[in-house]
């Protein structure tokens, strides 16, 4: 597969749109974080691309129809080989590091800026429909083409981002050596000099790769409740649980919550539906364990706090898993 495909399949991942198995490719590869890929294509140049493939393969296929056989398959070889020349050339071109000042240099571009010098947040609109929520003492920069090639921006301070979706145009967010790429969600950046850079995803999917020049980029996915804490000294990114995980997927009614000698394993099953986390269980005897409690108004930590002083367990959060873990029960 190449750079250029995997990077579509991650677009496409990002939008919800894999099959099972794709799906199954995507996670396990950021789980091991064994792919390496660098700067990708921006989002007029992908549909450049993409225009002049499909004017290959239609060509292409006309010929099929309307010459003789020879005469096909010669076209078809000639299709094959421009595609290939192609996609080589994508992949050359994603080969070159990619920087902030990269970008602003070489666009030669007016540069716009929204900055909060209050105390307080404020909220602004870009022409694409997007809305950044700028924390006090934050900035946010850029080109005159946003909207219309791309949808680049710059922040230095911190942001929460609502991302208007547009599967033509993916957005990115620099910020403290990282890149954040969406088709469309919410998310939260933390980036201030001399600190440690923060990427906090609310809802849907993100990319997160690191931004430094003549260095290969290791993106993570991230989904709801996920994070990444980022130095220039660490050498792989690692997605792990947050502080405090919100509801990602309400209940229908308070009785959802209020457990009665329930199975240990739906306890868990239901919290995980809640807030998209995976809540397992170390000790396979814990499964006979069961569960009587109200969890309605307590956080996460709190509800599972409660739950293993019931059975007489312990939790333990591990990356983007919870464990529970104890002797079990008869």
């Amino acid at each position: 597969m190449t750079q250029f495909t995997f990077d579509k399949l991650i677009e496409k991942y990002i939008a919800g749109n894999c099959d099972p198995a794709e799906e199954r490719l995507i996670e396990e590869w950021s789980e091991r974080q064994v792919v390496a890929m660098s700067f990708p294509l921006p989002a007029h140049e992908e549909t450049n691309t993409n225009k002049r493939l499909k004017k290959r393969i239609d060509t292409s296929t006309v010929g099929v129809w309307r010459f003789p056989f020879r005469l096909s398959f010669y076209r078809l070889g000639i299709a094959a080989c421009i595609l290939g020349m192609i996609v080589c050339g994508v992949w050359l071109w994603t080969k070159k590091p990619a920087s902030m000042e990269g970008i602003v240099l070489t666009d030669k571009k007016a540069e716009f800026g929204l900055s909060n010098t209050t105390n307080v947040e404020q909220e602004f609109k870009l022409k694409d429909g997007s809305t950044i929520t700028l924390s006090p003492q934050s900035h946010l920069t850029y080109l005159e083409d946003f909207g219309v090639k791309n949808r680049i921006v710059f922040l230095k301070g911190e942001g929460y981002f609502q991302i208007k979706r547009d599967t033509t145009k993916p957005f990115y967010v620099y910020a403290g050596g990282l890149v954040t790429k969406v088709l469309g969600t919410k998310f939260t950046i933390k980036a201030y000099e001399d600190k440690k850079a923060e990427v906090v995803v609310t809802s849907g999917k993100v990319m997160v790769y690191e931004n430094r020049p003549g260095k290969i980029a290791k993106p993570v996915v991230l989904t709801p409740n996920q994070k990444v804490d980022y130095l220039p000294t660490e050498t792989v990114l690692k997605p792990i649980i947050v502080d405090v995980p919100i509801i990602v997927h309400p209940i229908e009614k308070t009785e959802d919550f209020d457990f009665r000698q329930a199975d240990l394993p739906a306890v868990l099953k239901r919290l995980k539906l809640v807030y998209a986390i995976d809540i397992l269980l170390k000790n396979k005897e814990m499964s006979h364990c069961r569960f009587t409690g109200n969890l309605n108004g307590l956080s996460l930590m709190d509800q599972l706090d409660l739950i293993c002083k019931t059975v007489d367990a312990t939790f333990q959060k591990y990356e983007t898993v919870i464990w529970i873990n104890g002797e079990g029960c008869q």
